[in-house]
């Protein structure tokens, strides 16, 4: 039943004439769709990575994207996704425990800077935070927040040691990209 939404999704998306997106696969079961409480959410991976579900989700990740030719749990590059339900919580006060979270369970000289917001497909900011420390490798580097007003949208870029993060960093800036973010409609079906 999901990927007939998920696929039924990209068949009228494909069809409204929306322009161009970072993927160069066809709309298929890689595109995931969530109906959130007045919005809808249609999240298509980067050019090259494809969508985990029951891998990722194991690891407490709604889905994740991974690259092609990787397997979930092999891939040097992973970009998890995770959707919550937060109706009235304010959302800065979520990303500040978030953020302290992660000082808390990296130590001390652990860096985190807000970077430039990147944009959703229709423009909806996503605050974007960069990881690092100078001391030492960490598998975590960015984690970006979309506030849907009664859901939150968070993608993580979790990388190896080998990676090329600059290269992990463009991926994971298109996975926001793609994100198109729709506000709920009804189907007038006339009178029957």
């Amino acid at each position: 039943m999901k990927q007939l939404i998920c696929m039924l999704a990209g068949l009228l998306l494909a069809g409204a004439g929306f322009g161009s997106i970072d993927t160069d696969e066809p709309v298929d079961t890689n595109t995931a769709f969530y109906e959130g409480e007045s919005l809808n959410y249609v999240f298509h991976p980067p050019a090259s990575f494809k969508m985990v579900s029951r891998a990722a989700q194991d690891d407490g990740y709604s889905f994740a994207f991974v690259p092609n030719d990787a397997s979930y749990d092999s891939s040097e590059v992973l970009i998890g996704v995770n959707i919550y339900k937060i109706r009235k919580l304010d959302i800065d006060e979520v990303i500040e425990a978030d953020t302290a979270n992660l000082r808390l369970h990296y130590g001390g000289d652990v860096e985190i800077h807000e970077v430039d917001s990147i944009q959703a497909y229709n423009g909806d900011p996503a605050r974007t935070f960069y990881i690092n420390s100078p001391e030492r490798y960490l598998p975590n580097v960015m984690i970006a927040y979309v506030n849907g007003e009664t859901e939150l949208i968070i993608f993580e870029l979790v990388i190896a040691e080998t990676a090329v993060r600059f290269a992990a960093e463009e991926k994971f800036v298109g996975a926001i990209r793609n994100l198109r973010i729709m506000p709920k409609r009804e189907l007038d079906l006339g009178s029957r």
